[in-house]
């Protein structure tokens, strides 16, 4: 069974879901409910042959121990040994991106359970996460309707929707912005999206020459933005009907009016989650140590790296390495125009102006995507 594609999931879905209202619309606390659903998907989910539930149990107590202990150590100023635990946190991700990842840690979602394990250890150096609880540490991990892709929530904020109990009025306020965000995933994942890969993906993509090469990009880019946009729609309103506010993972990326803030409107989670635990830590500790003499250098070197990871953490394929860089290019030459220059903020700011750098950014995103396709090399 896989998350929101199969019709086998959507009917255990609506008999999970009917209990979990009930209690909301009863204003009591969902949390226990809502880890025992996720106990019941990941067996149906990862228990079937070929699922890999050994190593996802093994993968589960593992990163619980990592958190545990490194929380009962105290050593929230000790950057060894914050080392030690995070490398520790990260080492099945690793395993599981590598060649031996074809015969461990190999299942779905591994990627976004292991940025909320590292969340916790990061939380405890930074004195943010005092102890790490297990029922919070497994309901935040495993929490079912955001499992296999996103989108990525934040420790404090979920555990804040976890312990809170809701009103009637306000349940069924979350219940009804639930359902329509499903409804609307359900649009984009099974109409919309089929319909342009169908129609206009794969005909293209049989065609040679370079009108429908360059046709591809734009299609794709568009089919990808439906596709995975209708799953996080998906995922975010399911998470409503069992009490959590799993933040929306895109906001209209295509008015976007330079790359910036089109990694602000664009799988939004997992770019602001890069920002903050990689980009972000890695400036502040060049500008502590003062490893550059020119305070932009490390701002520069933090974009291209947080987005060459980005890549890598698609895969180790040549496309992606590309793809990093190429965004890491363009993240760079934004900053530098917005500082640099003043003629870049005025445009963005006038109407015409606008239109003409959303229409630019949209087309450097294009042959981003056609690069992350696969389709050129």
């Amino acid at each position: 069974m896989t998350a929101f594609l199969d019709n086998y999931f959507f009917y255990c879905l609506g008999v999970m879901a009917v209990p979990a209202a009930a209690l909301g619309i009863a204003g009591r606390r969902l949390w226990q409910y809502g880890l025992f659903a996720s106990g019941i998907f990941i067996l149906l989910i990862y228990g079937a042959p070929g699922g890999g539930l050994i190593y996802f149990i093994v993968f589960l107590l593992w990163s619980y121990v990592a958190a545990a202990v490194y929380s009962k150590l105290g050593a929230r100023r000790n950057a060894a040994l914050f080392s030690v635990f995070l490398t520790l946190a990260l080492l099945p991700l690793a395993v599981a991106k590598s060649a031996l990842g074809l015969m461990t840690f190999r299942f779905a979602g591994i990627s976004y359970m292991t940025f909320r394990t590292v969340q916790f250890i990061v939380g405890v150096k930074e004195g943010k996460t005092e102890s790490v609880r297990p029922h919070e540490f497994a309901y935040f991990v495993l929490f079912f309707p955001a499992l296999s892709s996103g989108p990525i929530d934040r420790l404090r904020r979920f555990t804040d929707d976890m312990r809170a109990r809701r009103t009637r009025e306000e349940y069924l306020e979350l219940l009804r912005d639930g359902i329509w965000k499903f409804a609307v995933g359900a649009l984009y994942s099974f109409a919309i999206a089929p319909a342009i890969n169908a129609y206009a993906l794969e005909p293209l993509d049989a065609m040679k020459g370079a009108i429908p090469v360059a046709a591809y990009a734009y299609v794709y880019t568009i089919h990808l933005f439906f596709n995975f946009a209708g799953y996080s729609a998906l995922a975010v309103g399911t998470s409503c009907v069992f009490g959590i506010k799993t933040p929306d993972n895109f906001n209209m990326p295509f008015l976007s009016r330079d790359m910036k803030e089109f990694w602000t409107r664009w799988h939004v989670s997992l770019s602001s989650f890069f920002r903050d635990y990689i980009y972000g830590k890695f400036v502040a500790a060049c500008l502590k140590r003062r490893a550059f003499g020119n305070s932009r250098a490390a701002s520069y070197l933090g974009a291209m790296l947080t987005m060459l990871v980005m890549g890598v953490w698609h895969g180790y394929g040549a496309r992606f390495i590309v793809y990093g860089v190429y965004h890491g290019a363009f993240m760079c030459a934004n900053e530098w125009l917005d500082i640099k220059t003043k003629w870049f903020k005025r445009l963005k700011k006038h109407t015409f102006g606008s239109i003409l750098c959303t229409f630019f950014t949209f087309h450097i995103v294009a042959f981003g995507m056609l690069i992350f396709s696969g389709k050129l090399f």
